[in-house]
C-alpha cells in the first residue's frame, strides 16, 4: 500500500491509499518490472487491485512461466483468458522492461517518440471553491499551465467559472466523470469558452447528449470511461459522440494495444490525451513516453507521481518548469523505468507470490 499525499475525490468515490500490484519477471536477459494500475475498489472500472493480484498469480503468470516469450507471444498466450486488461498490461510492461534493457533501448525509442518532452498537467479532485482556488494557485506557482478540475455534476461549473476568472492564463479542463445530464448541455456550451477541453461529460450510455455537445462547441470533448478497446473508440468516433479520446494504456491491455488505437486515431483525425491512473514512478515513466507520441495533441494527466504518492519505490519522472510551459521530460534510460529501491519496496509490500 502506497500512502497518498492527499485523498483524491471524484464522482466514482474517494481514493485514500494506493494498492498497486507490481509484477517482476526474472529472465535470462535480466529483471523486468511492470505496474498494474487497477484501483483498490471496482468503482472506475470493474477490475480492481486484489482481483488483479489473484488473476496474475493464479491464472496468467502460470501460463507464461519458463517460456521464452516475445511481446506478441505474450499477447497471444493471455488473449485466451477474457478480461483483466490491466493485469495483462502489467505483464507486458515487465516483459518490455526486460527486452528493452537487454537491448539498451528506451521505451520512447521503442514507441518511436521523437519529442523530448510532453505537456505537464495537474488534476484537482472534487473540492470546495476556496480549496480549488488555493490548489490552482499552488500549481500555477509550481509551473503548471494545464489544470483539470473534477466535478460531480453541472453544479461544479460555478467553481470552474471562478477559477477561470482568477487564472485566465491557464489552460483549464473539466472532468465530470459522466456526472452531467442532457439538460446540462446549454450550461456546458456556455462554460466552454473558458475551457480547453471537457472530458466525459455524460454517462457513456448518453450518446445523443454527447453528439449534441460535440456539435455545439469548438473545444475537444474527450471520451474516457468507455475507452477500453479500439472497437469502443471507433464506435464513438463514427457516431460523432466525441472529438478526442483519453488513452489509458492499462485499460486497453498495454502498449501494443495503445499503438493500435493511436494509429487508428491518426487516420480518423482524432486527437488523443494521455490519461493517468494514480501510477507510481514505474507507471509514470511509461505514461510520459506515451504522452510524447505523435497524435497526443491534447494535454493530459501527466504529472510526477509525487503529486499523489508520498512514498514511492521508483524514481519519479522529471518536471521541467524552466520553459514557457511546464513539461515532463521523456525518459531516455534503458527499459521502461529505472529500477526500484528494493528496501522501500519491501517496506510498503503487503503480500507477495512467487510463480516458478
Amino acid at each position: 500500500m502506497l500512502p497518498l499525499t492527499a485523498p483524491l475525490v471524484t464522482r466514482h468515490g474517494q481514493v485514500t491509499g494506493r494498492d498497486i500490484v507490481v509484477v517482476r519477471i526474472d529472465a535470462d536477459e535480466g529483471v523486468g518490472w511492470g505496474e498494474c494500475s487497477a484501483l483498490p475498489e471496482p468503482t472506475y472500472t470493474d477490475e480492481f487491485a486484489s482481483e488483479a493480484f489473484a488473476v496474475l498469480s493464479q491464472e496468467l503468470a502460470p501460463r507464461l512461466v519458463r517460456r521464452k516469450l516475445s511481446v506478441s507471444d505474450l499477447h497471444a498466450k493471455v488473449s485466451a483468458f477474457p478480461g483483466n486488461p490491466m493485469a495483462k498490461a502489467s505483464l507486458e510492461m515487465a516483459l518490455l522492461d526486460v527486452v528493452l534493457t537487454s537491448k539498451s533501448m528506451s521505451l520512447g525509442d521503442w514507441l518511436g517518440v521523437s519529442n523530448i518532452s510532453a505537456p505537464a498537467g495537474a488534476t484537482i479532485g472534487i473540492v470546495s471553491e476556496a480549496e480549488a482556488l488555493e490548489q490552482v494557485a499552488a500549481f500555477r506557482a509550481e509551473g503548471y499551465r494545464r489544470i483539470k478540475l473534477k466535478i460531480s455534476s453541472s453544479a461544479g461549473l460555478d467553481v470552474v467559472r471562478r477559477v477561470s476568472e482568477e487564472f485566465p492564463e491557464l489552460e483549464l479542463q473539466i472532468d465530470p466523470n459522466g456526472g452531467c445530464r442532457p439538460d446540462d448541455i446549454a450550461r456546458l456550451v456556455n462554460i466552454s469558452e473558458h475551457l480547453s477541453a471537457i472530458e466525459q461529460p455524460f454517462d457513456p450510455k448518453q450518446i445523443e447528449a454527447s453528439r449534441q455537445l460535440v456539435a455545439q462547441v469548438d473545444i475537444p470533448i474527450i471520451a474516457d470511461e468507455p475507452i477500453d478497446s479500439l472497437e469502443a473508440a471507433q464506435e464513438l468516433v463514427q457516431n460523432k459522440a466525441c472529438s478526442a479520446i483519453a488513452v489509458k494504456p492499462p485499460r486497453l491491455g498495454g502498449l501494443v494495444r495503445t499503438i493500435e488505437l493511436r494509429d487508428a486515431c491518426l487516420k480518423w483525425g482524432v486527437p488523443l490525451s494521455a490519461g493517468g491512473m494514480l501510477e507510481c514512478g514505474l507507471g509514470r515513466h511509461s505514461l510520459a513516453a506515451v504522452a510524447a507520441m505523435d497524435g497526443f495533441d491534447v494535454a493530459g494527466d501527466l504529472s510526477p507521481a509525487s503529486r499523489w504518492i508520498r512514498v514511492d519505490p521508483w524514481p519519479d519522472i522529471e518536471f521541467d518548469t524552466t520553459g514557457e510551459l511546464g513539461t515532463i521530460a521523456v525518459p531516455t534510460g534503458n527499459g521502461v523505468a529505472p529500477k526500484p529501491d528494493l528496501e522501500v519496496l519491501g517496506s510498503v509490500t503487503t503480500s507477495t507470490t512467487m510463480v516458478t
